[in-house]
């Protein structure tokens, strides 16, 4: 069944005042396609008030289900990485030339023995920093290559499903631990910040305002408070009494998949009430 078959069948599930839209990509497995079209309000065309799949074979409630899963995962899924996760990843490049320019600076504001243990400190904090975008980056090239094959071939499989869903909760755990390590941070950003105002050394002052600048962003009120709304409503699994670190990583990716697993079936759940065949 072609697209253009699709919009006219589609149709007849149209109520007064809806709009309906054939998604471009098709569920494929052995040697069967399904579209998915969705019924929204006029003249809205974001929020969902109704799905229907075709072709209209005779089917089971487990089989439908288990189409929509496959639509709802790589639908959702996608999008979410292309809202939430994709920006973060974009400013990788930019964070590692910063870092790379302040670690020299301090380096050269570091001339006794208590200064550079602050900027030690600082050192393996910003490692740890770019550890979790360059994490999120190899993630990423998984969705990037489901998404490349979705627009090449405008069809996905259950396999393209599924390593979707392994790669899914990853991204999660590096968010959180990325910004609880920011969080558990604060406070000695704050004593290194203090102490550059103080006494800027061996730094000119352009050099010294662009250090306090930088270091500004990553201790301040907004930051905390921004770091403690995302820890407490993004990650409310994550309660645990763990440090953000690399040996946190899998203990944390357990609750993470729990986590998504939950999500995904809350959403297939609201999706199949509004299946309208």
């Amino acid at each position: 069944m072609d697209r253009s078959t699709v919009e006219k069948e589609a149709k007849k599930y149209k109520k007064l005042l809806e709009n309906y839209y054939v998604m471009p990509f098709a569920f494929e497995e052995n040697g069967h396609k399904w579209m998915l079209v969705q019924y929204n309000r006029f003249p809205k065309k974001d929020d969902a008030i109704g799905f229907a799949i075709f072709p209209e074979r005779q089917m089971t409630l487990d089989e439908k289900e288990y189409i929509m899963g496959n639509f709802s995962s790589i639908f959702g899924g996608l999008l979410r990485i292309r809202n939430a996760v994709k920006p973060r990843i974009d400013v990788s490049e930019e964070l590692a030339r910063t870092n790379e320019r302040i670690n020299l600076l301090l380096d050269k504001w570091a001339d006794n023995a208590e200064r550079k243990l602050m900027v030690e400190k600082f050192k393996e904090f910003s490692d740890y920093v770019l550890w979790c975008q360059k994490e999120k980056k190899e993630k990423f090239r998984v969705a990037a290559e489901i998404e490349h094959k979705l627009f090449e071939t405008f069809t996905f499989t259950s396999e393209d499903r599924q390593r979707l869903l392994e790669v899914f909760p990853h991204f999660d755990v590096l968010i959180y631990l990325q910004q609880r390590r920011m969080y558990e941070q604060l406070d000695s950003n704050h004593q290194l910040l203090t102490s550059i105002k103080r006494d800027k050394g061996r730094l000119s002052r352009e050099d010294a305002s662009y250090v306090t600048e930088i270091l500004a962003a990553y201790y301040d009120r907004k930051s905390a408070r921004e770091f403690v709304q995302v820890l407490e409503e993004e990650f409310t699994l994550f309660k645990e009494d763990l440090m953000a670190g690399r040996e946190s990583y899998e203990k944390l990716l357990e609750f993470s998949a729990e986590k998504y697993a939950l999500k995904e079936a809350d959403d297939l759940r609201s999706n199949m009430g509004m299946l309208r065949n």
